[in-house]
């Protein structure tokens, strides 16, 4: 878990490093900058509880199946962006007509231009894509694995961006990101978590275990491991693992016939 805060860390001081070298550097105020940590620290909270709301969700006596619960995040999150924050956005001042956000401007926007169209169902379908892929993630391992695993999103847009500014629009670079000095300090980060997500994957199969090797630093676990994997229940959760892949899309259909029908409650 460590090694996961030290990537981020990594990758967050090249975004500072990089932006206080830019030409087009903004100047910000103290007031300004703790605000924005705040507010980024309570989207932090509010996501660890989603994660671990999820899991709970899928692992209670009548557990809801993953695809259920994405829809259902979906309808939720529909009522309320449509309701409540449009509304809040709508009214609160700002540059877009007038308005922070101008819902009618952007209906305009989306009927009359072919390339919005095209993109808004490209990200609807990758939004879909990551959201099941994220809560699979929670339903086969847990909450916290979804949680490392999302760390691994600013790597895979920073490569994203290299392979579009060299490659895509090498003859423009127009567009994604350059390679500049302190990419080595991102790169450095990206090399941390991998380093670390196979450290918390260990015992298992693939993972990197730390039993005194130069690069485990000399710390030594190899007693922790041979107490898990000589453990009653390990091969058990190992089946279990397995077992439960088979239905990670519709979870228990039994259980799951039971909650439609209301025939769960007798558990309450």
């Amino acid at each position: 878990m460590a090694g996961n805060v030290i990537s981020i860390m990594f990758v967050g001081a090249t975004a500072v490093l990089s932006s206080a070298n830019s030409p087009e550097k903004k100047e910000v105020s103290g007031g300004e900058a703790l605000l924005g940590v705040l507010l980024i620290m309570a989207g932090a909270f509010v996501q660890a509880l989603q994660y671990v709301f999820e899991e709970k969700v899928m692992n209670m006596e009548i557990p809801a199946p993953p695809l259920l619960m994405i829809g259902m995040e979906g309808v939720w999150g529909s009522v309320l962006c449509i309701f409540v924050m449009y509304p809040i956005a709508y009214f609160v001042p700002g540059e877009d007509h007038g308005s922070y956000e101008n819902f009618e401007n952007t209906i305009a926007m989306i009927k009359n231009s072919e390339t919005i169209q095209l993109w808004f169902v490209v990200y609807f379908f990758v939004i879909l894509g990551y959201n099941i892929f994220a809560a699979l993630v929670t339903f086969l391992l847990n909450s916290v694995w979804h949680s490392i695993l999302d760390n691994f999103r600013p790597i895979t847009v920073w490569i994203t961006d290299l392979t579009i500014y060299y490659v895509i629009a090498a003859a423009t670079h127009d567009m994604g990101e350059p390679w500049t000095k302190y990419s080595f300090v991102q790169l450095m980060g990206m090399f941390v978590l991998f380093y670390a997500t196979a450290i918390y994957n260990a015992p298992n199969p693939g993972s990197v275990k730390l039993q005194g090797q130069w690069w485990a630093f000399g710390l030594n676990f190899n007693h922790e491991y041979q107490s898990i994997e000589e453990a009653d229940d390990w091969e058990a959760k190992r089946q279990k693992l397995k077992e439960r892949a088979l239905s990670s899309f519709y979870g228990d259909k039994g259980a799951h016939t039971q909650a439609l029908y209301g025939l769960g409650a007798q558990h309450v």
